[in-house]
């Protein structure tokens, strides 16, 4: 739930900006899916530290198996996340985006992994629904800053879950 009592893990509104991808990244790890899903939804609170060089930490609030709940600060406010396992080979992230009592966004992270040819094929779709008019504004100005950004991140994750995997380390160690 969100400060106004409302479920993060709702769709989008059919039609709206959330209704589409507002970014798709897809990736490929030397790693078995199973791996590569188990460590993708491993939330850690130095998360944003090691893949975004950001120092403010994730407040994880909640973590059960196929599911954890945590909070961090965005350029348009807290956000409120929540990661839920859908199946053995997807998983989304809501997120909540607001400041004090008023949401600013919202958004989904759809995520999948299937075989690939040297191992695990991953996507992430990203959907946004600016609920401010400032943010609907940024938006496309948003969209290179939070690929670049992402694409990074996903390089290093790349680099520390293969070396992992191949030292044979547990995915969620």
């Amino acid at each position: 739930m969100n400060p106004t009592g409302t479920p993060l893990t709702r769709g989008p509104v059919p039609g709206s900006m959330a209704d589409k991808p507002f970014l798709v990244v897809e990736n490929q790890f030397k790693a078995p899916p199973a791996y590569v899903k188990a460590w993708l939804t491993d939330v850690r609170e130095d998360d944003r530290k090691r893949w975004f060089g950001e120092e403010a930490p994730i407040k994880i609030l909640e973590k059960r198996a196929g599911y954890t709940k945590y909070t961090q600060p965005n350029d348009m406010g807290m956000a409120t996340i929540e990661v839920v396992s859908d199946a053995d080979d997807r998983w989304h992230a809501a997120m909540i985006v607001h400041k004090g009592e008023r949401i600013t966004m919202k958004g989904t992270v759809r995520e999948s992994v299937r075989p690939g040819p040297i191992g695990t094929q991953h996507r992430a779709e990203l959907t946004m629904e600016p609920t401010s008019f400032f943010v609907r504004l940024m938006m496309p100005m948003m969209r290179g800053k939070v690929e670049k950004e992402l694409k990074g991140a996903f390089g290093r994750m790349k680099t520390a879950m293969e070396e992992e995997a191949a030292a044979g380390k547990s995915p969620t160690a």
